[in-house]
C-alpha cells in the first residue's frame, strides 16, 4: 500500500504501524522502540549507542505519555496507552 506522508491521516497511520512494528522487533521495550523511531532500527538492533537526540527523544516522549496517563486514570485512553 501506498502511504502519502502529506495526508495527515496516512501520516499518522504509518507512524503508528511503524512504532507497533518497533515495539514487537524491540520485545515490548518502549524506550528502544522510540530510540530506533528516530535514530533507524538497524543502528539500535546492532547494539550501537544511539545519538544523543535519540536519547532525548525517547525521554520526551516517554515523559508526555506519563503526563497522560495521569490525566486519564480510568478512560479508554489509559486503556490504549497501555496496550502499547
Amino acid at each position: 500500500m501506498h502511504v502519502n506522508p502529506w495526508q495527515v491521516q496516512q501520516n499518522i497511520l504509518g507512524g503508528a504501524q511503524f512504532l507497533q512494528s518497533l515495539l514487537k522487533l524491540f520485545h515490548g521495550n518502549l524506550t528502544l522502540a522510540l530510540e530506533a523511531y528516530n535514530a533507524g532500527p538497524t543502528r539500535v538492533a546492532s547494539g550501537e549507542p544511539p545519538p544523543p537526540s535519540a536519547v532525548t527523544y525517547a525521554k520526551t516522549v516517554e515523559t508526555f505519555l506519563r503526563r497522560a496517563e495521569v490525566r486519564t486514570d480510568s478512560s479508554p485512553q489509559k486503556r490504549f496507552l497501555h496496550q502499547l
